[in-house]
């Protein structure tokens, strides 16, 4: 709670603060509001050159010629003005390459055009993760089922007890068990190769499915065995068996192929997202542009009514007759009340 006393005595400690002393103090102190400066009433705020100031001042005052104190102070206030839009200018031209330089950056963004297209970018980036790994799975099933129709079309060329990968022994089988499955009128029901009755019927001695050897020679025998729960010949078993896999050969082919594909399109949206967010970007943000709008109006109508002002005072200096300007210069507010 503030008492009496407190307020007393911060009134006294008042009187003690006289703030900056020395006119290097001041000048700091001046400068305390300045952000970025393209508001400031300073005519050289930090970062612009003196030189360059008085130099863009004398340029000014050489062209406009004035005469008298009037004309000077006029002439000196367009110089001011046409120094805060080359400011501006400079702005504009940071707040762009800012904006390019984050384009590539993940949101958030200030401005919603460049957002929207690197949100849409990021989505192109998930999908394009999830195609290649379906796409490395459909490679890796390709090369599979490729591998499984060459043993099919191979088993009685090689020779019988050479070794046979288990995965693909057990792919093979695995085929045929179900095709004989499909079948709509069976002999009997076969056993899946994992069960302990069907390494009997093909006189696999073998403790457990995992330490089965497999070879070309089990491999006919087992086929055999699944044959014989369904009526027809071993080669009409066996090319119906291959067909199979030749078919499934080629639609994986055909997946792995589209897939390609759409990772390609993928892709090239993606490079086109990162493009229109660069030329999104070339603009400055747009709380920045409607701020840099109004302002630079507002420079632009000080500038102008100066000029006209200037021009009619040079004009009744020469003897010339001054008339009433064409256009007024006149700023406008619209009250929607």
């Amino acid at each position: 709670m503030t008492t009496p006393a407190k307020i007393a005595a911060n009134r006294r400690n008042a009187l003690r603060s006289t703030g900056p002393r020395t006119v290097a103090g001041k000048l700091v102190v001046t400068r305390n509001p300045i952000k970025h400066g393209i508001f400031a009433n300073l005519q050289v705020v930090p970062g612009e050159s003196p030189d360059d100031w008085e130099e863009h001042r004398a340029g000014i005052l050489s062209s406009l010629a004035p005469v008298g104190l009037l004309e000077a102070n006029l002439a000196d206030r367009i110089s001011q003005l046409l120094w805060q839009q080359a400011r501006l200018a400079r702005f504009q031209s940071a707040a762009i390459t800012a904006n390019i330089e984050d384009a590539g950056m993940l949101p958030p963004y200030s401005d919603l055009t460049t957002a929207a297209f690197a949100q849409a970018g990021q989505q192109e980036a998930e999908i394009l993760k999830c195609t290649e790994l379906n796409l490395r799975g459909a490679r890796r099933d390709h090369a599979e089922i490729v591998a499984v129709a060459n043993l099919s079309r191979r088993l009685d060329e090689l020779a019988p007890a050479e070794p046979v990968r288990r995965e693909l022994a057990e792919t093979l089988l695995s085929w045929a068990y179900g095709m004989v499955s499909d079948y709509p009128f069976k002999k009997f029901h076969p056993d899946h190769y994992v069960d302990p009755g069907f390494h009997a019927h093909v006189g696999n001695s073998a403790a457990g499915i995992k330490e089965v050897a497999w070879s070309p020679e089990l491999l006919l025998r087992a086929i055999e065995y699944y044959k014989s729960a369904v009526d027809g010949t071993m080669a009409a078993f066996r090319a119906d068996l291959q067909n199979i896999f030749d078919s499934r050969v080629a639609a994986l082919a055909r997946e792995e192929k589209r897939l390609e594909a759409d990772r390609s399109a993928i892709v090239r949206r993606a490079e086109n997202h990162r493009a229109r967010a660069a030329d999104a970007a070339l603009l400055p943000p747009e709380q920045i542009t409607e701020r840099v709008m109004k302002y630079e109006k507002h420079l632009h109508g000080l500038l102008t009514s100066t000029l006209h002002e200037l021009e009619r005072l040079q004009a009744r200096r020469g003897g010339m007759p001054v008339i009433p300007p064409a256009v007024a210069d006149l700023n406008v507010t619209v009250n929607g009340d």
